[in-house]
């Protein structure tokens, strides 16, 4: 499992000689809760929001 949200990990594993070969990342697990109706559409939308920005997603909901 990868989180693939990361562009800099796989070149900073790389540059260490480590390759990553995941089976999934979190934007399948999403897809899949998306067809499946897993969850509701204000939870799916948090997730993608989170997969698409993590870090501007995370200072937006930091305490201030």
């Amino acid at each position: 499992f990868s989180y693939g949200i990361y562009p800099e990990t796989d070149k900073t594993l790389g540059d260490h000689g480590v390759t990553l070969h995941s089976l999934c990342t979190w934007k399948d697990v999403l897809a899949e809760a998306k067809r499946s109706q897993a969850f509701n559409a204000e939870t799916l939308s948090e997730v993608e929001a989170f997969l698409t920005a993590p870090r501007a997603w995370q200072e937006a909901r930091q305490a201030g």
